[in-house]
Order: structure tokens, then C-alpha cells, then sequence
């Protein structure tokens, strides 16, 4: 669960992949990341990844092309539940004296699946609620400075607290026609929080 997320494949940019959810082009406009295109685990169905002699009908692309089937709702209602637990004490240190990295992990996955109406519409959703945090490793050095620099500073790790949703209708028109509708919640996030202000950094 890192805060940016990026694939290369081939030595190419993260920007030169493709990422399919559903058909749909996932990844940010801005820097061609899934990092605003998460989900939580119980939202996929199947996932397919191409490396190498990538088809004509995938979309253009330099590195990987990945697409993702979404689960469907079905004429029965299911739901999942599950829970990821990994306080900060479990982190191996494989660095006596160095700057291992930590992270702290809190999540819970949900899913839920069943019919609008039975043999014709079905609605499934997903969430995830996330409380992790990020160790930042620092040298006893690196921290001697910081508080020379800025008296009273005290280590801290970075939050990444987010809820993220995801939904999805889909309708049998008739035999030869379906409607699709999705809708995905964006990773919303907590701030961190503020140790010092910019400005003790440059006394």
C-alpha cells in the first residue's frame, strides 16, 4: 500500500503504462499513476497483465497494459468482510544502526452484491477504510540536526488515513444489450500533521 503507485516495464516511464478498469481509462492525467485510482481488494474479479507482445486491441502504450474486471452483483446477496492489522512493533529492523523503514497498517475491506430486480439488475459496492502511517527513517545525525534547526521537533510517521468506494449497476436490457454504470469514490485522505513551520528550518 505505498502512497504512489507506478509500474514500469522495459525501462520506460510510469507515464507510458495503461490501466483498464472495467474498459475505462483509471490512471491520473497528471502523472499517469493509480495512486488516485485505488480500491479495495474486494473489488476485483480478475486481473490481466501484458508485458510483452502487447494485442492491436489493447489501448497504445509503452509499458504495462493492465486491465481489471470488476465484480457484479448476482441474483443472490453476498458480502465480504475482512480486516488487515500490522502494528508498528512488527517491522523487522535488518539494519542495526541504519534507517530501517516502518509501517503501520489498520484497514478493513467490504463488499456487498445482489439483485435490483432478480434476472435483470444487480448492484454491487466495495470499500475500504484505511488508517496507515509511514515510517520516515532518519540517522541519529539527521535528527540532531533537525532539532539544532528546530528546537522542540520530534520524529514523527506519515499519515495515509483514506476512505475509498467503489459501485456498480448493471442491467440486462435484452438479450444482446447491457448497461453498465459505475461510480468510484477517490481516496480521501487526512493531512498530516504539522510539526513546525517552514520558516525554523531557515533561522
Amino acid at each position: 500500500q505505498g502512497r504512489f503507485q507506478t509500474y514500469a516495464v522495459h525501462g520506460t516511464a510510469h507515464t507510458s503504462g495503461v490501466f483498464l478498469v472495467d474498459g475505462a481509462d483509471a490512471p491520473s492525467v497528471l502523472q499517469g499513476s493509480t495512486l488516485f485510482s485505488q480500491f479495495s481488494s474486494e473489488t476485483f474479479r480478475d486481473i490481466q497483465v501484458k508485458t510483452g507482445a502487447i494485442d492491436a486491441g489493447s489501448p497504445l502504450g509503452l509499458g504495462p497494459v493492465i486491465n481489471i474486471a470488476t465484480h457484479s452483483g448476482t441474483n443472490q446477496w453476498r458480502g465480504t468482510a475482512r480486516g488487515t492489522y500490522q502494528p508498528k512493533a512488527w517491522n523487522a529492523d535488518n539494519a542495526p544502526g541504519g534507517q530501517s523503514l516502518t509501517i503501520e497498517n489498520r484497514q478493513g475491506d467490504f463488499s456487498l452484491g445482489g439483485p435490483i430486480v432478480r434476472d435483470r439488475a444487480w448492484l454491487f459496492g466495495s470499500f475500504r477504510l484505511a488508517r496507515n502511517r509511514t515510517g520516515n527513517p532518519r540517522s541519529a545525525q539527521q535528527v540532531s540536526y533537525l532539532e539544532a534547526l528546530a528546537p522542540g521537533f520530534s520524529q514523527f510517521d506519515n499519515p495515509w488515513d483514506s476512505q475509498m468506494g467503489f459501485a456498480k449497476v448493471n442491467a440486462r436490457l435484452s438479450d444482446s444489450t447491457q448497461l453498465v454504470v459505475t461510480y468510484r469514490r477517490p481516496p480521501g485522505t487526512t493531512p498530516g500533521p504539522t510539526v513546525f513551520p517552514d520558516s525554523a528550518l531557515f533561522r
